[in-house]
């Protein structure tokens, strides 16, 4: 199995039309073969004290995928190439993305 940790930054004003093709896009990711999670998500407050700051315009999709063939089937699926440059154009460019696997035994 693999962790995907992408976050980035969404341009001021246009949260709410990213977050409208996310919710079109969401719904086909969740039917791919392989996909375990495909969750956007939101900073919020917490009680952590480690906390970052929070950013009303960072955006963070946390994935799950069965395995790296199921995550190489996923970028290369056709509603990938149809949303994938509207919903980039809507951010500032700045993305990062982590790629993690569960610890055995832990």
């Amino acid at each position: 199995m693999l962790h995907v940790i992408v976050t980035m930054n969404i341009k001021p004003g246009r949260l709410d039309d990213f977050l409208a093709l996310a919710r079109q896009l969401a719904p086909l990711v969740h039917a791919e073969q392989g996909c375990i999670r495909y969750d956007y998500t939101l900073d919020t407050a917490s009680p952590l004290s480690i906390q970052g700051e929070i950013d009303d315009h960072r955006v963070t999709l946390i994935e799950q995928w069965e395995s790296p063939a199921a995550l190489a089937a996923h970028l290369q699926a056709p509603h990938m190439k149809q949303y994938g440059p509207a919903m980039g154009a809507l951010r500032t460019g700045e993305v990062s993305a982590r790629v993690t696997r569960p610890i055995d035994g832990v």
